[in-house]
């Protein structure tokens, strides 16, 4: 039996160890928060994603595999950064693969790799690891003394055709001034709000990251038709050129864009029922807004939907006039939509 005076010592004794607990377990808190930025970087090394939401590889994955096999990397006065991201080319070879960029303290770029996403997510963060070992490896031995320092502890390698595959990889650096050209070709079907259905073609260039420049032709497949007062009948079918800018980006496989445009309607007008059964050619201007959203799962070819939405520049036009007819026939619309499908391949 214990006595009130032994329970006391005991709780007495109790809270001291609690109160040590809690003061272990605070400095220890405060030790581990001041070491996770130290963590992230492995000391000189900074790690991260230009497609965080892709997930393959993820980023505390590829960071914890960066750490076991590079262990402690300490850089004087600055720390290496380094950027994967998901990249897919629309030919050539590999089709998916892990752009792996590092950059030194400076800013410039020491290392460009394309490494071939065919393996597993896990597999590529080991691969990514790899090849960044085997870089500072290449760099501590080109450094006096190299032969005497203490390499990091290595964490076992991936599999053999993965990590050659990384390994195989040339390494290039690119131009700090170079900029991706992408180009986009497509036929389109689609419905004019005045001139039913059209039947067209478009062609998308990336100038500059998120920047584009893209045209367009469409032709009616059917005629507009319009009844005189007075009897007979006109009508006419066009054909629209239009030219664009626009502002996108990639949303996973799906390029949105958006910007303005302006466009050239040659419009054949016809009578029918005339006296002097009259034709001509009439031209109008308009200036709007196009956009899109295009999928390209892979391969090069892309499935989309465009649309553009104008507003008709009526003062630098023609017009058709009948003879006996008060108002203009065949008016162009104020405010013209067009949305339509498109199918094609990038490149």
């Amino acid at each position: 039996m214990l006595r009130p005076g032994m329970v006391s010592r005991v709780a007495d004794r109790e809270e001291g160890v609690s109160d040590a607990l809690v003061r272990v377990f605070a400095v220890t808190a405060a030790a581990l928060l001041l070491a996770t930025p130290a963590l992230a970087r492995a000391e000189g090394l900074t790690l991260e994603t230009g497609s965080p939401d892709a997930l393959c590889p993820e980023l505390e994955a590829t960071r914890d595999a960066v750490r076991r096999r590079l262990g402690e990397l300490v850089v004087p006065g600055g720390s290496f950064r380094a950027r994967y991201t998901i990249a897919h080319a629309p030919s050539g070879t590999p089709r998916d693969f892990v752009r792996l960029e590092l950059h030194g303290p400076d800013g410039t770029l020491r290392l460009e790799r394309d490494l071939p996403l065919e393996e597993s997510c896990s597999t590529m963060a080991e691969v990514i690891a790899l090849v960044l070992d085997r870089y500072f490896r290449a760099l501590l031995a080109d450094e006096p003394g190299a032969a005497e320092a203490s390499p990091p502890q290595l964490a076992p390698a991936p599999p053999a055709d993965a990590a050659d595959a990384g390994a195989a990889a040339p390494a290039r650096v690119a131009p700090a001034d170079s900029a991706p050209t992408r180009a986009l070709l497509a036929a389109e079907l689609g419905v004019q709000s005045a001139a039913g259905p059209m039947l067209g073609a478009r062609a998308l260039v990336e100038l500059w990251p998120h920047l584009y420049a893209g045209t367009a032709l469409h032709v009616a497949l059917t005629a507009q038709r319009e009844t005189l007062d007075g009897g007979g009948e006109v009508s006419g079918r066009c054909a629209a050129f239009r030219l664009f800018g626009a502002w996108g980006g990639e949303l996973g496989p799906v390029l949105l864009y958006a910007g303005p445009g302006f466009s050239f309607r040659l419009t054949r007008g016809e009578g029918e029922g005339l006296d002097d059964g009259q034709s001509g050619y009439r031209g109008t201007w308009a200036v709007g807004l196009d956009a899109g959203a295009l999928w390209m799962p892979g391969g090069g070819w892309m499935l989309g939907a465009v649309a553009d939405l104008d507003l008709s520049i009526t003062n630098l036009g023609g017009r058709f006039d009948v003879q006996g007819q008060s108002d203009e026939v065949l008016k162009p619309e104020t405010l013209q939509g067009w949305f339509g499908v498109a199918a094609g391949y990038g490149f």
